[in-house]
């Protein structure tokens, strides 16, 4: 999930003093958060000290002063947060994926690990913590585990381009290096998966403009043309289905954006 999509999810900056992201990797997200959503301060966090430590370079070495000052970089595990920060209290915290990743080990140990963590560090009622994960049901875990944070929203959110690549992928090699399938039969199917899957996100848009359209030219409510549309689009697809070698996708194109926040105290 990009922060095209992300942005969608994010409370207004000036609301917002300290944010924390929770397994960062490599990803360009703390620096959009900084220089297009205008967040003041970003702390990263990684297990990993060579990301850590190369990040850290390649924002003190890029030029940007004020962009190197408001980001920070920590090699931290996140199932064990709250000692690194010990009385810190952040606005909003981000996770995106590190949680999905914890639970890939056979057991939920250091996924319950890691959210426990979370109301140590998240400002009591008015702090938020967004967790991004291709599972629909990780809301169980909180009230499985006696986790202290409470569900205020849950929404769908689309997956990239690349995200869906990854998932077509791991679909067919599961945990296996993906770095050196190259321009591999499988990589090559992957990516026609995906671009099926682009094209016809590109047509729900379409037909979504259609439907909101409040009259027709003959002053119906302007869904005649949009059920021809679907009629013809069906029709379409079945020929093509029909007709086709390559099988129909059925791969996850979104992922479930949990919108939590920490009781106080007092409340729990």
């Amino acid at each position: 999930m990009e922060y095209a999509e992300i942005v969608k999810f994010l409370p207004p900056s000036d609301a917002i003093h300290d944010v924390l992201m929770v397994g960062c990797g490599n990803s360009r997200l703390p620096e959009q958060l900084v220089k297009h959503h205008g967040f003041r301060h970003v702390c990263c966090i990684d297990l990993s000290k060579a990301v850590i430590e190369g990040l850290r370079k390649h924002y003190a070495d890029n030029g940007d002063a004020d962009l190197g000052a408001r980001l920070e970089w920590r090699c931290v595990d996140a199932t064990k947060m709250g000692s690194s920060f010990r009385g810190r209290r952040f606005d909003l915290i981000i996770e995106k994926g590190t949680l999905d990743a914890l639970m890939c080990s056979g057991t939920s140990d250091a996924g319950v690990a890691m959210l426990k963590e979370i109301p140590k560090l998240l400002q009591p009622d008015t702090g938020r913590f967004l967790l991004i994960s291709h599972n629909p049901n990780r809301d169980s875990l909180l009230f499985d585990h006696g986790v202290a944070l409470r569900v205020r929203e849950v929404r769908l959110g689309e997956l990239s381009p690349k995200a869906m690549l990854i998932n077509a992928l791991r679909s067919k090699f599961g945990k296996e290096p993906l770095s050196g399938l190259g321009k591999s039969t499988a990589m090559v199917e992957a990516m026609k998966e995906v671009r099926a899957e682009e094209a016809r996100k590109r047509l729900r848009q379409f037909l979504s403009v259609l439907r909101s359209t409040k009259q027709g030219p003959r002053g119906d409510d302007g869904l005649g043309l949009v059920k021809l549309v679907d009629d013809r689009l069906l029709w379409n697809k079945s020929l093509a289905d029909s007709s086709s070698s390559t099988p129909k996708s059925a791969r996850q194109n979104h992922c479930w954006v949990y919108v939590m926040s920490a009781p106080a105290s007092d409340a729990l």
